[in-house]
């Protein structure tokens, strides 16, 4: 049935694949360690500290900030990253300080069509782009593509500092994947779990009295005042599944590891809706040992949150094994499987996609793609891609 897609030195790799279509399309565990893939709730005393925040700071919705965006991007640009890329179908690009940037770095992409079913924010429609900066944490870019205007937003952790008063800090992870459903904002954190920031719990520190965004050094409360690394909005992390304390072992890559963390994506064809997430790995001799391409996890959700047991766990329902290394985003999409691969900063990614027969298709993608977001509206899967001089946001048809 698979023919000839591949030649014989990839013969291993459309078994793989196989095996993980029978596996999914069945909705059953493989032999891959499901007792790892085990998240609690740990909310870390966040809202109670939030409410703190809230009678200090102003806040402001997302359709505000998107009204107020300072930067342009440019729609249907010819990035060099996707130069090669016959099938693009839709592309913005950053504006220039952004795209040469080398302290912040894109990594996950999600947008309206994961946060709401009926495809609108109020009367708005958005992506959400995730970058890392090795100080300064994560800043999340707010994009409307009917202006091409966009904003970053940082991402903080609430804390109650040495004085008794509200504040908080940078939240340094590498922010590979990122959902956005309905309020909240899932940040995969690779060797924990998720991270959970609420949409309604952005602060705009232009409009607060003890705000400031003229030090970009700062951030936090400092003799009363507010900072966010100069950017206009923090928002605030109100929770986080995490591993329990009590797995132990090495964190990915192996199948009796601990899961790691690398990125995540949303499926609405399953029921209930569930988060897909993933691990990046590196092994040493990656055409000869498919054991270490590392694994996904699917956890349903259920009322915006995962789904927990009785046991007050969520637990993972389904596992497959990756079907190829240096996997960057994946999600799963009426019973295919989407995998985006990255092959370093000068050469093209991979975007892999299974049928339920078994069928492997394989097509160029960029060159530094990232995380997978399916917007169903448009039927167009994106992805973003990292390196400077050469980001942009592109898609496909799936």
């Amino acid at each position: 049935m698979i023919r000839c897609l591949f030649k014989s030195i990839l013969v291993s790799l459309v078994s793989i694949f196989l095996f993980i279509s029978v596996a999914y399309s069945a909705g059953t565990l493989n032999s891959v360690n499901g007792n790892l893939f085990i998240l609690g709730k740990n909310d870390m005393n966040l809202p109670e500290k939030t409410l703190e925040l809230d009678k200090e700071l102003n806040k402001s919705g997302i359709q505000n900030l998107l009204a107020e965006a300072n930067r342009q991007a440019e729609h249907g640009c010819n990035s060099l990253a996707i130069s090669d890329v016959s099938d693009v179908i839709d592309s913005w690009c950053f504006n220039t300080g952004d795209n040469l940037t080398n302290e912040w770095y894109p990594q996950g992409i999600s947008g309206v069509g994961d946060a709401q079913q009926d495809d609108l924010w109020g009367n708005k429609q958005a992506f959400v782009v995730s970058w890392y900066h090795k100080d300064k944490g994560v800043r999340i870019s707010f994009l409307d593509p009917e202006t091409g205007k966009y904003r970053h937003v940082l991402l903080v952790e609430p804390y109650t500092n040495s004085y008794g008063n509200p504040s908080y800090k940078a939240v340094n992870i590498h922010a590979g994947g990122i959902v956005w459903y309905g309020n909240y904002l899932y940040v995969a954190d690779t060797t924990e779990g998720f991270r959970v920031f609420d949409m309604r719990n952005i602060y705009d520190l232009t409009s607060s009295t003890n705000g400031d965004v003229s030090d970009k050094d700062k951030v936090g409360r400092h003799n009363g005042t507010y900072y966010g690394h100069g950017y206009r909005y923090v928002m605030a992390q109100v929770g986080a599944w995490t591993i329990p304390e009590q797995q132990t072992g090495s964190s990915g890559c192996t199948t009796d590891a601990a899961p790691r963390f690398s990125f995540v994506g949303l499926d609405r064809s399953t029921a209930p809706d569930s988060l897909v997430s993933g691990e990046y790995c590196n092994p040493p001799n990656p055409e000869n040992d498919a054991t270490l391409y590392g694994r996904m996890a699917r956890w349903p959700l259920q009322n915006s949150e995962l789904k927990t047991s009785s046991d007050g766990l969520a637990h993972a329902t389904a596992i497959y094994p990756l079907p190829k290394a240096h996997a960057q985003g994946a999600l799963t999409l009426n019973d295919h499987l989407y995998v985006m691969t990255s092959a370093g900063e000068f050469s093209h990614g991979k975007l892999y996609k299974t049928t339920p027969n078994g069928e492997v298709i394989t097509q160029t993608a960029g060159i530094g793609p990232e995380d997978l977001y399916y917007w169903p509206a448009r039927n167009e899967l994106w992805t973003v891609t990292e390196y400077p001089g050469r980001r942009v946001m592109y898609a496909v048809r799936p």
